[in-house]
């Protein structure tokens, strides 16, 4: 049986790895199922109780200016920006969503 004490710091690697679930657990020998349940269970563990755990994570932007931005992935995934940005800003934006 796998515990916290095993699998969180493994949970941490993958997540500083920039590799896709699937891609991390077939270079590791994990079953495909196993990285999602402990991810899961890592970002439960590291929310405050009084907070419910999310996906999202909230970005500082500068003010807006009047040049809207609107990236739609092939999912159907819409991303909607206000104002110019930087090329840098936006691929470390985008950083974790590339496979």
């Amino acid at each position: 049986m796998r515990t916290e004490t095993e699998m969180f710091p493994v949970v941490e690697d993958w997540m500083a790895s920039r590799l896709t679930q699937k891609e991390y657990s077939l270079q590791h020998g994990l079953p495909q199922h196993i990285l999602p349940y402990w991810a899961g269970r890592y970002r439960k563990a590291q929310t405050p109780d009084n907070e419910s755990p999310s996906r999202f994570v909230q970005i500082a932007t500068a003010a807006p200016s009047a040049a809207d931005m609107e990236i739609q992935w092939p999912n159907g995934t819409v991303l909607r920006l206000q104002g110019p940005v930087s090329a840098a800003w936006l691929k470390e934006l985008l950083g974790p969503c590339s496979p």
